[in-house]
């Protein structure tokens, strides 16, 4: 991938962007195909996080991105390394520092340069997102 080619909202080596300024691209989520069963509410929200793994060559990176969507169990995110579905992950919240490990469960390639990855994490952890989640019985359209 060029310099030019380069997703908008990663760190590349190569990127004079402040990688704090987080993402300047939003995918539109009413064309986003994740839809795995989720057992608590969905959140959409930009915050910042790494994400440590290892790529196809077993090496290790470190990429710095942001969530579009989070729940008590993973998040939605996107990356421009590649990574398989049933990968272990370390995304690290930017903002306090704290890390749990996940798994890939789903990824779709944007055609972009970069995927949407769903993850979920080992265990749920309502409190790493720093969010209280509305009720599993919460509707918005009742509240218009």
């Amino acid at each position: 991938m060029s310099q030019q080619e380069s997703p908008p909202h990663t760190l590349a080596e190569t990127s004079d962007r402040d990688p704090r300024a987080g993402p300047t691209h939003r995918p539109n989520l009413s064309q986003s195909t994740w839809n795995p069963r989720r057992r608590s509410s969905r959140v959409i929200i930009d915050i910042p996080v790494e994400v440590y793994g290892q790529d196809p060559e077993r090496k290790v990176f470190c990429e710095v991105t942001r969530t579009i969507v989070v729940n008590a169990g993973g998040a939605l995110i996107i990356l421009a390394t590649e990574v398989c579905t049933s990968q272990s992950l370390l995304p690290v919240h930017k903002k306090v520092g704290q890390e749990i490990g996940c798994q890939v469960v789903h990824r779709k390639e944007t055609g972009k340069g970069w995927a949407e990855v769903g993850i979920k994490f080992e265990s749920p952890s309502p409190m790493f997102w720093g969010i209280a989640f509305p009720p599993d019985n919460w509707n918005q359209a009742e509240c218009k």
